[in-house]
């Protein structure tokens, strides 16, 4: 009997969802059979009450085009409401958002300021997905002094600075949301403007210690290629020798053969050819 009493309530269940039929579906059941809030109106017919959507104000739109960072837009948004005391709708209504969304925004610089608007900005200061300030700043730094630098010779080099391993989809991400600052002169000058070779060999070990590239160091510097690759395979053979330099000629010693040092050549190899004759068969 129970198993027919369950049968017969499931078939009137079905029955009424088919009589209260929505284009909403089940949500229309959920909604207004089961009593649950009140999203649809009575004398709608089961029809839903969209929410309205405003377009932001001409005011707004003027004030966003003088705008710079996304940061400082977030706090244009909600300021009437912290400075002024501005309606929460009314100011909603304003920039073309809801007003719950803004009232959230409104809670979260209570509660974190600037950070709580930025996306990402309350995150753990050991979260690795987050870039830490001083790499990043690095990392725009090395960009804007030579901006030829690919993403993943910036890679390299900070994994020999900082000894952290970084995407180069990270690199890219972080080069087009960031701002490049503005760098006033060189490190080193042009290798053709360099006062002579020892500043020209102690610019490119230090950018190669740096983890630069063979090519990044020949077009930073403007040096010839043969030039820094014979240099820095002599840093790898002989060390901090190779800063000396590799001297051009003979070695050191006596470069001219003169007459006595002919003569004693000379005498020395009587004895070898005199053995040699007496070997010789007749």
């Amino acid at each position: 009997m129970a198993s027919v009493a369950r049968l017969f309530i499931q078939a009137c269940l079905k029955s009424l969802r088919r009589s209260c039929a929505s284009p909403a579906g089940s949500l229309y059941w959920r909604k207004v059979v089961s009593g649950g809030v009140n999203w649809w109106d009575e004398g709608q017919g089961g029809m839903s009450n969209h929410r309205t959507k405003h377009a932001p104000s001409a005011a707004w739109q003027a004030l966003q085009a003088q705008l710079l960072y996304p940061e400082q837009e977030a706090y244009e948004e909600i300021r009437p409401v912290i400075t002024f005391g501005q309606e929460i709708k009314e100011r909603a209504a304003e920039i073309g958002i809801s007003p719950k969304t803004l009232s959230h925004k409104v809670d979260l610089f209570i509660q974190h300021g600037i950070p709580g608007l930025v996306p990402g900005g309350l995150r753990r200061a050991d979260d690795r997905r987050q870039l830490p300030t001083e790499l990043r700043e690095y990392l725009l730094q090395l960009k804007a002094e030579y901006p030829a630098f690919t993403s993943r010779e910036i890679v390299d080099i900070l994994d020999v600075k900082f000894d952290r391993t970084v995407s180069h989809h990270t690199v890219e991400q972080t080069i087009t949301r960031g701002t490049l600052p503005k760098i006033v002169g060189r490190r080193y000058p042009r290798y053709a403007k360099m006062r002579d070779a020892e500043e020209r060999r102690e610019a490119m070990l230090r950018l190669h210690l740096e983890g630069w590239s063979t090519k990044a160091i020949i077009g930073y510097l403007g040096a010839p290629r043969r030039t820094v690759q014979a240099f820095l395979t002599r840093w790898v053979a002989d060390g901090v020798q190779s800063l000396q330099g590799k001297q051009a000629g003979r070695p050191p010693g006596i470069r001219k053969v003169t007459l006595p040092v002919m003569a004693t050549i000379k005498e020395q190899q009587e004895p070898l050819r005199s053995a040699n004759s007496a070997c010789l068969p007749i």
